[in-house]
């Protein structure tokens, strides 16, 4: 199978599976999936049609959504692959099987299916879009609920939102930049942390984080404080790899 320019392929069911409704939960890390990033919820599709019916995903019959985030890496993510021709007649959506897998970034592992899955399963109507209603009433605004932090709730919540915009590849704004000139210590214990997960997952480095190591060394450990230039470059260099992505995402 071709899939973003590059084969990818499993080995397929000794027989297909029926053509008759059925529904394949599938749970993967993000990076296992071949090809690039932007390509990965397709390719995914992909594998498991020709896993299971010797073909690729086709639009006609087949339905797939995720939760998680399948374009960033060492993320879990979770696919829900919807098949079938809809005839009209309505459906006994408790009586359509359920298969369950785990992508090891090799092949598909069967998984044991349990009430939870099931369950879960169900709230997602057969090849549509869950949507849950909001009962809730407007909140506090961001900049009203930091006007009533004390300066360590203050602290950990700013820590929080530049560690999570680190990790989902978001700007880090001109208030959390200069948060973080105050705290630089704060601001190497994330970047300490990220790189660790993504070593330990076997995952390139950012260029980002790159340029953050080579300035200590190449030592994660070391306790040397960055510099506000040294911030300023990763950030840079952080927010330039964001346009990238982006600009990447425009031409697929």
């Amino acid at each position: 199978m071709t899939t973003g320019g590059l084969v990818h392929s499993i080995p397929a069911l000794a027989a297909p599976a029926s053509p008759g409704p059925v529904r394949v939960a599938v749970r993967c890390i993000s990076h296992k999936i071949p090809g690039p990033p932007r390509e990965r919820v397709t390719t995914m599709g992909n594998l498991i049609y020709q896993y299971h019916w010797g073909r690729d995903m086709d639009q006609e019959m087949d339905f797939i959504q995720t939760t998680g985030l399948p374009h960033l890496d060492v993320e879990k993510v979770y696919f829900l692959l919807d098949s079938a021709v809809l005839s009209g007649a309505k459906l006994d959506e408790d009586a359509i099987p359920i298969l369950a897998y785990r992508w090891n970034g090799k092949t598909l592992k069967k998984r044991k299916i349990g009430t939870h899955l099931r369950n879960y399963i169900g709230t997602f109507p057969f090849k549509q879009e869950r949507t849950i209603a909001s009962t809730s009433t407007p909140g506090k605004t961001t900049a009203e609920r930091r006007d009533e932090m004390s300066e360590a709730e203050l602290d950990e919540h700013m820590r929080y939102i530049v560690f999570q915009k680190i990790k989902y590849r978001r700007n880090v704004s001109r208030q959390e930049r200069e948060w973080l000139a105050g705290h630089p210590e704060q601001f190497d214990g994330i970047m300490r942390e990220h790189i660790a997960r993504r070593r330990w997952h076997g995952v390139p480095l950012w260029d980002s984080q790159e340029l953050w190591l080579r300035e200590h060394d190449g030592d994660a450990s070391l306790e040397t404080s960055s510099n506000l230039d040294l911030m300023d470059r990763v950030l840079q260099q952080h927010q330039l790899e964001i346009h990238q992505e982006g600009s990447y995402g425009r031409k697929s």
